[in-house]
This record gives structure tokens, sequence and C-alpha cells, in this order.
């Protein structure tokens, strides 16, 4: 009993404790500057909307628009060179530090993610503030592990937390943030990182919530709506949503892969201006030709579901949005494709609404039939079906169709699955470690560490650490015998033995992510491993 009470104690101040403080600090701090950044993003989209609906009236501001848009790229453009793991996307980002597959400078990447989107909203860059948000979340958990009374060792859950908190923050969907900090962010189920994201996600969205009513700002990031219950009978809706959702989403993500591919072939300083610059001057040329083409698609959502929109707009809106979107992505100016993403799926909702009603469904539906292929062009493109379905439950208030999202959610992802598509962020951030390693190689080692007396790892399950991106525990020796653990549920105590096999670009820095980790030692009998050589060693 008292061996249980010693372990019990153990693991309350050990893992518990820390994990509910570290996450709670770190979602209150993220909350507070979200907050901030939100109110003073809303700011800059208002005086973009008013600059641009000014022109027809006052054609004399258009050269001036012009020439602003250059320079507002001329500034991106600076603030990425010196903070270059800022640019692009926010979410690929955060998942490429969190892994350890790209670098962070948590304070100059938050001062250029910051200042940056504000760049990217005022010219009317269709990029959103959910990716940013996220990003910025990164930096603050970076930067709050820096703190003196915090372990070293706690570095990447602090991330992790603080990207789940700018998510929270920023799209006021707890329980939609939850799942995609889980589902999408570290991809992480163990005990450890649920308490931590679930810890952060709260005091952060309570912290939000109480700023939002403090100060009179809006509570809901946006609102899908109410749509009316389908019958079974129109059980053919949401098949129809989920297969055409899935095949757009297909073509989506092979459009943003291609421009990707393209964008990181050609090199050099005046290329990366070039890219900026173009996307900057589009932006303002369709801002004045079709407003809700640009922008992060907030308000394009609402008009296509108040039906808003011809159907021959419609599909000039998803041309526009099908080129540009994948074209900012990879540009390098700072911003988010969350929202822009749902745009799309609003707009070919809004199509599939047109068609059904010309198939005899009730005028009454067609935002039932809206919403239900944002969420199917969601899960397609992010491959996170979990998310999507919760996000439309959070975001409708309503359960009433959600045998319809789920139907269509679920032939959206499978449609996916039958191409063998990845997410979306799967395939910028394959794009982004390129980038980060194209003058680097990578090898595969292996390394035998033995848990130290009081380190970080004493105490906790194989899967609650956070190991380098590409990191396996091939065999655990403890006292009473070795084993594999493919599962990470085997508890570590000092003095068991680890033999790890990683792949990396940056041997030194793995090694000091992996020491840190652990909590001390050093790695023994470090060598680089092959199928060859481990053919001829034996092992």
């Amino acid at each position: 009993m008292k061996k249980v009470s010693r372990n019990y104690t153990a693991y309350i101040k050990g893992v518990f404790l820390p994990t509910v403080i570290y996450g709670g600090f770190t979602g209150f701090v993220t909350g507070c500057v979200i907050f901030l950044f939100h109110y003073i993003a809303d700011l800059v989209i208002n005086l973009s909307y008013d600059i641009y609906s000014a022109v027809p009236e006052n054609l004399w501001l258009l050269p001036v628009i012009f020439i602003g848009l250059i320079v507002l790229a001329l500034l991106s453009y600076l603030i990425t060179k010196k903070a270059p793991n800022a640019r692009g996307v926010g979410i690929p980002r955060s998942q490429g530090v969190i892994r350890g597959l790209l670098p962070m400078k948590w304070l100059k990447e938050f001062a250029a993610t910051f200042a940056g989107s504000l760049m990217t909203l005022i010219a009317g860059v269709p990029l959103g503030v959910e990716g940013p948000s996220v990003f910025l979340g990164t930096t603050i958990g970076g930067g709050i592990s820096k703190l003196p009374f915090v372990k070293i060792s706690y570095s990447r859950y602090l991330m992790t937390c603080g990207s789940g908190a700018g998510f929270a923050a920023s799209c006021k969907a707890p329980l939609t943030a939850l799942l995609f900090s889980l589902e999408e962010l570290n991809r992480k189920m163990s005990p450890m990182f649920i308490t931590l994201a679930l810890t952060a996600v709260v005091f952060s969205s309570v912290t939000t919530e109480l700023l939002s009513g403090l100060f009179g700002e809006p509570h809901a990031f946006f609102t899908l709506g109410e749509m009316s219950e389908l019958n079974i009978s129109d059980i053919w809706v949401p098949v129809m949503c989920g297969i055409a959702a899935g095949l757009c989403a297909y073509l989506f993500n092979t459009v943003v892969g291609a421009i990707g591919k393209l964008s990181i072939k050609k090199t050099g300083e005046i290329w990366e201006f070039v890219k900026i610059v173009s996307v900057f001057i589009l932006s303002g040329i369709f801002a004045l030709l079709l407003s809700d083409s640009v922008h992060h698609g907030g308000n394009l959502i609402n008009g296509i579901i108040q039906m808003k929109y011809s159907v021959s707009v419609m599909l000039i809106l998803l041309g526009v949005k099908f080129l540009l979107v994948p074209l900012a992505a990879s540009s390098g100016a700072v911003g988010g494709i969350f929202i822009p993403v749902l745009s799309i799926g609003a707009i070919l909702g809004g199509l599939l609404s047109a068609l059904s009603a010309q198939l005899g469904l009730s005028a009454v539906y067609s935002s039932g039939v809206i919403i239900i292929t944002v969420a199917a062009f969601m899960a397609g493109t992010m491959q996170v079906p979990l998310t999507a379905v919760v996000f439309i439950m959070e975001s409708t208030h309503s359960f009433d169709n959600a045998l319809f999202v789920i139907i269509a959610v679920f032939l959206s992802y499978s449609t996916m699955r039958c191409f063998r598509a990845e997410s979306i962020y799967d395939v910028i951030l394959e794009r982004m470690v390129k980038d980060y390693r194209k003058n680097k190689k990578t090898k595969v080692y292996r390394c035998d560490y033995t848990i130290p007396d009081g380190s970080f790892a004493e105490g906790k399950l194989i899967g609650d650490l956070f190991w380098p991106q590409g990191t396996i525990v091939r065999l655990v020796e403890s006292k009473q015998t070795a084993r594999m653990d493919s599962e990470g549920n085997h508890k570590l105590d000092a003095g068991d033995k680890l033999l790890l096999q990683f792949e990396t670009c940056d041997l030194d820095q793995t090694i000091i992510d992996i020491t840190s980790l652990i909590g001390g030692g050093e790695p023994e009998n470090l060598r680089e491993t092959s199928f060859v050589s481990n053919l001829s060693s034996g092992t």
C-alpha cells in the first residue's frame, strides 16, 4: 500500500500538477494575446473593405491602392526575410515545429507573424487569421518554456498547449479545438496529452469569453446559422454532397501541391519577392472586381448560406478561390487557410443546393445542403472527420442533421482515402520541410539511453513523451525483462535502458532534443544505421 501511495503521490507531483499548471498558464496567456490579435485584425479587415469599396466613387484611389499593395508586399517580404520560419500557412508551420521538423525562434517569429498577418489582411489576400493564431500560440508556448521556473523538457509540450489554445481562442469553438489539437496538430492520444490539450483549451476559451464580455466583442467566431432537419427520404442529399466534396477536395489538394512544388523549384530573393507582390496585386484586382472572392472568406460563407449569389457568380467565385488560395498559401505571405477552405466548401454547397432544387428538394433545406457540404469538404481536405462533425455541431448549435453530416463526412473522407490523398496541411508541411532540408542530408541513427534517477521521463509512459519526429523506441530493457512496446504503454523507471532509432538531418539538435526530453544522460553506442549495416551486424 505504501508503494502504491508513493507512486500516486509521485504521479500527482511529477505529471498531473505540472501538466495542469503549465497548460493552464499557457492557455491563459495565449487567450489574452489572441483576443488582442483578433481585435486588431478585425479593425484592419474593416479598413481594407472600406478602402476597396471607396474606389468606384474615387477613381484617384486606384493608383494609390496598387502602390500601397506593392509597399505592403515589400514590407511582408522584409518581415519574413528576417524571420523566414514565420512565413506561409500557420497550422502546418506549427505542426512542423511541434514535431521537431522545423526550427523556431519564438520571439522573432511571434513578432513577424503578428505584423506579417496584418499586412496580408489589409491587402485582402485570401488568407485567414486562424493559422497565424495557432502559430502565435505555438511561439507563446515556446516563450513560456524559456522561463526560469519551467523545465526545458516541457518545451514542446507547451508549444502544443499554445497551438491548441490559439485555435480555441481564434475559432471560439472549444470542442473543435480540443479534437483538432489531438487529431491534427500533434496526433497524440495519451492521457498526458489529453490533459494538456484539455487544460489549455479550457483556460484559453474561458479567457477569451471573459474578455469578449468585458469589451463587448462578439462571442462567436462566425455562425453558420440554422438548418432545417432533413427527412430520411432525403438520404441522397448527403451522399451527393459527400462524394462531390471528396472529389473537389482531392482536386483542390492536388492544385495546392502542384503550385507548391512549382514555387520551390525557383529560389532566390527576387523570386521570393515576385511571388508575394504578385499575390498582393492579384488580390487587389479581384477585390475591386469581385470583392467576396478575397479576404478570409467569412462574409462569403454567410452570403452563400443566405443565397445572395447566382449560380454563375458562384462558379466564378469557385474558380477564383481554387486558384488564388493555393497561390497565396505558397507565396510566403503570412496567413491561414482554415476559413478559406471552408468558404470553398460553402461555394460548392451553394452549387449543390441549386442542383438539389432542380432535383425536387425544397428550398427550405438549402442551408442544410450548404452546411453539410462545408463539413464534408473540411473533412476531405484536412483529413479530420471527427473535428469536421463536431465543428458543424458547434457552429450551428444543432444536432438535428447529425446523421446526414456524418454520412457526408464519411463519404468525403473515404473518397480521399481511395485516392490515397494526404491532408492539405501535410501537403504544405512536406513542402516546408523540403525547403528547410534542401541542402541537408537525412540519415538514420541508433543509440542507447539509460533513464537516470529523477529524470523527466521517470514515471511517464513511453507514449507520453514527445519524441522528435521519426524516432522509434525499438527496445526497452528494464530490471525485469526486455520488451518491445509499439503501443507506448510501458511506464519508465530509473535504470531502464532504451534502444532508440531516429531519422534526422541535424544530429546534434536531435540528440539535444532527446536528452532534454529524457531529462539527462548521454547517448551510448551512437551509430549510423542502414539496411546493409543491419544485415552485416545481425541487428
